[in-house]
Parts: structure tokens; sequence; C-alpha cells
């Protein structure tokens, strides 16, 4: 009878210990988002390999990295061609503020899925235009001349956000450099367009439309656009950290 009673105690504090260890993962992080891997241009599901998958997967993890965001999961699911991403909100989104969670996972899953494919472009044309939250007009979608893509962000070695000093102002700029051959290319590009235009996207945003002066050798550029540092940053981030493989939803 002690016996019986002794393997009992065993399994209940066995029992125990295995709810407990599946409470405390199913506890680890506040936030889960789920995204599904979807064509840019009929938005019709994909059927993506686990290869395509990884190398999204791979991507959403610099993305993460770069806003600081080092613990986290990421699970894929080759059956249905999903991401589950998880990680926990920062200590000042606050659970029982439905809103502020809201927001703040909203903002991150638009982070985390913006193509930010960065193009150089002739030109300024464009077909739509709207207004960001802080009243400043934003153009979007290349068309006429401006359609054509005179170089691409492969060419680009990095991009980081700074505070450029013009006078009394202090004005929040994204900084590209590119690779060697990229400033090879740019350098030609600059020579044929001196005094035009040649426009700056990021996907089917245009940050900046500036006019070349004098030919750009040094393989830097500065871009500015009424932008916040916040704003500036988060460019930069998704520049950095690459385009995905294919769009997620």
């Amino acid at each position: 009878m002690k016996k019986f009673i002794s393997v009992f105690i065993i399994i209940l504090m066995l029992s125990a210990f295995m709810l407990s260890g599946c409470s405390s993962d199913a506890e680890k992080y506040n936030t889960v988002l789920t995204f599904h891997t979807v064509d840019a241009y009929e938005y019709k599901d994909l059927d993506v390999s686990a290869e395509e998958l990884s190398a999204e997967k791979a991507v959403i993890e610099a993305r993460l990295s770069a806003i600081g965001i080092t613990d986290y999961e990421i699970d894929t699911d080759e059956s249905d061609d999903t991401l589950t991403v998880k990680f926990n909100r920062p200590d000042n989104i606050k659970a029982e503020n439905d809103e502020d969670v809201i927001n703040y996972e909203g903002d991150i899953a638009n982070y985390l899925t913006t193509q930010a494919a960065v193009t150089f472009r002739p030109g300024n044309e464009y077909l739509e235009e709207a207004y960001d939250d802080n009243g400043n007009p934003v153009y979007r979608i290349p068309s006429g001349k401006t359609g054509k893509v005179l170089m691409d962000g492969s060419m680009v070695k990095s991009a980081r956000s700074e505070i450029q000093q013009n006078g009394d102002t202090a004005e929040p700029v994204i900084v590209l450099e590119f690779t060697a051959d990229g400033t090879e290319k740019f350098k030609s590009l600059t020579e044929r367009y001196t005094n035009k235009i040649i426009s700056i996207w990021l996907d089917d945003e245009m940050l900046a439309a500036p006019t070349v002066q004098v030919p750009i050798t040094d393989g830097q550029v500065i871009v500015s656009g009424n932008f916040t540092i916040e704003e500036a940053t988060k460019i930069a981030n998704q520049i950095n950290s690459g385009t995905l493989p294919y769009p997620l939803e």
C-alpha cells in the first residue's frame, strides 16, 4: 500500500511538472503574429517551398533584430505557407490598454511585412498623392519615364539614419552607402543626369527626388524628405534587412 501511494505521488508530481512546463511555454510570449504569403499582383495564395519560407524567415529575423527584439520564436508551416512570429511587447505597452496593443501590433506587422525594395528612377512622375500623419505629402506609384529603374537596392551596401545640421535646423536624413559596383554605377548615372532629377523610391513610395548638381563619386548619397528620426531609422532598418522573397499579409 505504501509503495502504491509513493508511485501515485510521483505520478502526480510529474504531471504537475509537465503541466507547469506547458503553461510556461504558452505564456513565454505575449504577442503572436501570423503571416501568410500572397501574390502581390493577383492577391492569391502561393505554394512556396520550405527553402522560400526559410528565406522569408531570415528577413523577418533581421528586421526583429534591427529594432531590438532578440527574444523571439518564428514557426514556419509549409502546409499553409505561414510564418508565426512570437515575442514580447515592451513594458510600456500594457495588456489592459487594448488600443495601445492593437496599434503596437499593427505597427510591428506593417514593419515586418514591408517589401523594402529601393530603386533609383529618372524624374519624379507618380500616380497617387496622399498625406502622412504629419500632413506631409506622400507620392506613390511611379509612372511615365519614372517607371524605368536605373539602379536597384542590390548595389546599396548599407543604410543609416543621421541628424544633419543645416544652419540652425537639425534634419533627420537617411545615408545610403554603395558597394564598389554601386559607386561606379551611381557615378555614371549622375554624370548622365547632371541637372536632372533622379528620384529614390522605397517600394512604390517616393522617398526623395533630388536634382543632380554634380556627379557623385564617393559612393554615398544623403536622402532627406521631412522624416522624423524614427521614420528615418525605420526606413534604414528596412533597407538593411533586405526585401522579402514573397509579400506577406
